[in-house]
Order: C-alpha cells, then sequence, then structure tokens
C-alpha cells in the first residue's frame, strides 16, 4: 500500500529485509545553473563579451541578505513538483519582487525555495515513517554539488530544523557503485552470513562523515514563519 505524499514503500529493496520510501524535488541545481545563465549574466554585445558571475561570488553576496530575501519568496517547481506533492504542471515562481531587491535577493530566494522544497520533501516522508510507527529522522546526508556551498548546506539545515552531514566522497552513485563493485567482487565475505550483511560491511569500511552543520534554532524559527508563506503559496497556485 502506497504511502500518502511519498513514493513507496518498496519492501524489500534494496535488500530483502529492508524497506525504503522515497521523495524528491524535480528542479534544484538546474534551478540554480538557469537563475545564474539567464537571469543573472550579461548578454554579449559588440563591445562586451557576455558575463557569468561564478557561483561562489553570487554566494558571498547572497550571505549579505538577511534571512527571507526581505520579502522575496520563490517556488522551485520550475519543471514541476515530486513530493509530497506529484503534479508536472507546476511551474515556478518568484514573489514579492521589488525594486529595492538585488540580484542577490534573488540568488539567496532561489536557494532558499530549494530547502523549502526540501523541508516538504522531509516533512512528508517523516509523516510517512510515524504512520508506520517509526520516526527515525536526524539528520540529512548531503551529497553532489549542493556540496560545495557551506551558505547551502547551512540553510539546509536551518530550514529543515536538522543535522546535515558531508561525507568524505561527495559523488554518492559513485560511492554507491564501488561499495556494490567491492562486495561483488567478494572482497567482504569475511564473517558476513548474508548479502545484505556484506553490504553493510561496505558501508562501514567505505562511507566516512566529513564534516556536520548543526541548525542555528534562532534562524530555524524565523525560517519557519516564511515556510508557512511558502506553504500557503504553494497550496494557491496549484489551481493557476
Amino acid at each position: 500500500r502506497g504511502l500518502k505524499g511519498v513514493w513507496g514503500p518498496y519492501n524489500g529493496a534494496p535488500f530483502l529485509g529492508r524497506s525504503f520510501v522515497e521523495g524528491g524535488q524535480s528542479s534544484t541545481g538546474s534551478v540554480l545553473a538557469w537563475t545564474r545563465r539567464e537571469l543573472l549574466s550579461t548578454r554579449p554585445s559588440s563591445t562586451a563579451a557576455a558575463s557569468v558571475p561564478s557561483y561562489e561570488s553570487l554566494n558571498e553576496e547572497a550571505a549579505q541578505i538577511s534571512l527571507g530575501c526581505d520579502g522575496l519568496l520563490s517556488l522551485a517547481t520550475f519543471q514541476g513538483a515530486r513530493t509530497p506533492v506529484t503534479d508536472s504542471r507546476l511551474r515556478g515562481v518568484l514573489l514579492g519582487l521589488t525594486l529595492s531587491h538585488s540580484r542577490a535577493h534573488v540568488w539567496r530566494a532561489v536557494l532558499e525555495g530549494v530547502c523549502f522544497g526540501t523541508k516538504a520533501a522531509v516533512d512528508a516522508l517523516r509523516a510517512a515513517t510515524l504512520s508506520q510507527g517509526e520516526d527515525q529522522v536526524e539528520s540529512i546526508a548531503m551529497a553532489g554539488g549542493a556540496t560545495r556551498s557551506e551558505l547551502w548546506l547551512q540553510m539546509h539545515a536551518d530550514v529543515t530544523g536538522l543535522a546535515v552531514s558531508v561525507g568524505e566522497v561527495d559523488n554518492a552513485p559513485l560511492l554507491g557503485s564501488a561499495i556494490l563493485a567491492a562486495v561483488g567482487a567478494g572482497c567482504f565475505l569475511g564473517g558476513a552470513d548474508s548479502h545484505l550483511q556484506q553490504v553493510e560491511a561496505a558501508i562501514a569500511c567505505m562511507v566516512h562523515p566529513a564534516r556536520r552543520l548543526d541548525p542555528c534554532r534562532d534562524n530555524t524559527v524565523q525560517y519557519d514563519r516564511v515556510y508557512a508563506i511558502y506553504s500557503r503559496v504553494t497550496a494557491a497556485v496549484q489551481s493557476i
């Protein structure tokens, strides 16, 4: 039986004796790339080449903007939504733009919008696991391009109210493939009675946390207020 607002559960996956549920967003890094390229870059002209700001410079500017972007809100549903609402027709939103907003406000709003989407997915996963008598969401493991931005990592921690951990290897699919390859090659046969135990032994050997970012509780309280607005806006645009 499917659980409301998430995908799954998938019983016996990825191994017998285990099950998992999943959720996600349709646009995260792609929204940042689009915003940087299409909104925050200058076009080439007869006298000047195109100018594309670096992610580092944009993050530095965004770090100077107050939490909540002075009323500017972004919905990162530029390619529809997956969790907790699945709707391919939803579109992205920048709400509350004024002439006082700068490109740093826009960049930070998009960063925060993705974080709000993460919180929506985490809340749905929490509700689903609670309905099954479990609630073990204690931290978020981050991988991929997001790990290159301390600002964005801290935003995820502050918005969700959960600690964010980053591993020594930020390419999770590559690491997972290496783990399964090592198990398949018989590197973890010793003392393991089952395939699952071999995989768990490989994970213990090959997956190592590098750093952890804890949420700032004052920021979480402020973000909760912004997230309430985000939730209302998300519901309001679903019928448009």
